[in-house]
């Protein structure tokens, strides 16, 4: 069946950008083929006042498994970060959106996957699961589609004006030089300030941004704002970020087994952070929240894809490398009830030398 032109939204194109798609005129004719960029941004305006049209995605495009599609997305999140790139809001929104639907319809995969998904750079693979995680709260909340909306637009941008100097941290093991301090000190003012000049109007998200290091008792930073000036994207924002910062491995710190996190978070940050969500991260990440890598009875490190109740010990686990420590060329699901299938005991990686393709694991769970 000949495959049809269907209208494409010309609003988040971008000059710098490749092309994911050919581009035709009402008339069917070739404007501009896949891959390629436009030459500036009288270019752009000329094609924003044209109708432009892309073929429509074949059926082996449309069913591609979502984790490959997340895997996309994340590839397309490192590269529009990238250093010396300029801000542009219209590519975040993209992205953004297409987060929150796959967030909507794959949430177990979503989270679980980029808490894992190599893409190069700590700090961006942070943000990415700051936002799924940030979604699976604001939805716990009952609050509405255009919050959670933010809340990822937010989560993926709070950190611009910092994304390298996170990328450098994560790899050494040493106290902040004073510098450091600074940056990191006035990252959130700079990151709004970036935003706002890039031509972000959007308060909510704005507001997320600047308050999402802020703390309920005036502790937090830039400007040590207390709980009546916090909005609630900034509170989500803020305890998220701190449970994302234990549960994920760094190069040179294993994580904090999902348990352990709950309990030191309570410890250190009680008073800091938002009690009701905290306690919905309690009771979402239980003992085995999606992305949890075990031990199972045969020796074999699994990882858990889907979302159990706390108190529940997962039925389904992938298992992704052999008791010798070798990845699996191919990933086997197993049952826990099976002989040899029960779960042991939490686990993680090891800290360097281990490349495991999660699109593909998470496409077997």
């Amino acid at each position: 069946m000949a495959r049809k032109l269907i209208p494409v939204d010309c609003r988040y194109l971008d000059f710098e950008m490749a092309l994911p798609f050919d581009l035709f005129n009402e008339s069917g004719v070739l404007v501009l083929a896949q891959g390629g960029r436009l030459a500036d941004q009288t270019r752009l305006a000329r094609l924003l006042e044209m109708r432009l049209y892309c073929y429509d995605a074949g059926p082996e495009e449309r069913e591609r498994p979502p984790s490959l599609l997340l895997g996309d997305l994340a590839k397309r999140f490192v590269h529009v970060s990238a250093p010396g790139k300029r801000l542009n809001p219209r590519e975040y929104v993209a992205i953004s959106d297409e987060l929150l639907d796959l967030m909507a319809a794959h949430p177990d995969m979503c989270t679980g996957m980029l808490l894992h998904l190599d893409v190069g750079s700590y700090s961006r693979r942070h943000a990415l699961f700051v936002a799924a995680l940030s979604y699976r709260v604001a939805e716990q909340m009952g609050v509405g589609r255009q919050a959670r909306r933010t809340l990822i637009r937010a989560a993926l941008t709070m950190n611009v004006a910092s994304f390298s100097l996170q990328d450098n941290l994560a790899e050494v093991s040493r106290p902040l030089t004073g510098a450091e301090k600074t940056v990191l000190a006035h990252h959130p003012r700079r990151a709004t300030e970036l935003l706002a000049k890039a031509g972000v109007t959007d308060v909510d998200w704005l507001r997320a941004v600047l308050q999402h290091h802020e703390n309920l008792d005036q502790s937090g930073y830039p400007y040590q704002v207390g709980a009546e000036a916090l909005g609630l994207e900034a509170r989500i924002l803020r305890a998220v970020d701190v449970f994302a910062a234990m549960l994920s491995q760094r190069p040179t710190r294993l994580p904090y087994v999902p348990g352990h996190a709950v309990r030191v978070a309570f410890e250190r940050e009680r008073g800091h952070l938002d009690d009701a969500v905290m306690l919905i991260l309690r009771r979402l990440l239980g003992k085995y929240p999606p992305g949890t890598l075990v031990k199972l009875a045969n020796r074999e490190t699994a990882v858990i894809t889907r979302w159990f109740k706390s108190a529940e010990t997962p039925k389904y686990v992938v298992s992704l490398m052999w008791p010798s420590g070798h990845p699996m060329q191919q990933p086997h699901a197993r049952k826990t009830s099976h002989f040899g299938c029960g779960i042991r005991e939490h686990t993680s990686l090891p800290l360097a030398g281990v490349k495991l393709d999660w699109p593909r694991i998470w496409a077997e769970g």
